[in-house]
């Protein structure tokens, strides 16, 4: 997908497919998200749009071959699930475990 994104700055034809494929995966994402929202999964107030243009970015991001890192993605996808309220909880191991 990075390599499609950069061809596509010189690439007419091949920037309005993307265009068209972004534009589809941006609807998926904030539907998807307002369903989680109202549903309660994610908080009530969540700009659906906003919140998928961000996923968008960071996934567009990483897949960039002079950025990615699987310590980065890790970073970023854990920053997404903090920042949507939606990170696993760490489990606390009580002394009576050990």
């Amino acid at each position: 997908m990075g390599e499609l994104a950069l061809r596509s700055a010189r690439d007419e034809s091949l920037a309005r497919i993307m265009a068209e494929a972004f534009q589809a995966w941006q609807r998926t994402l904030r539907g998807l998200l307002a369903r989680a929202a109202r549903d309660g999964y994610l908080a009530p107030d969540l700009d659906s749009d906003d919140v998928a243009a961000l996923i968008m970015a960071t996934l567009t991001s990483i897949t960039l071959p002079s950025t990615a890192s699987a310590d980065r993605s890790d970073r970023a996808f854990r920053q997404l699930e903090r920042w949507l309220g939606i990170a696993p909880q760490k489990r606390i191991r009580s002394a009576s475990s050990n």
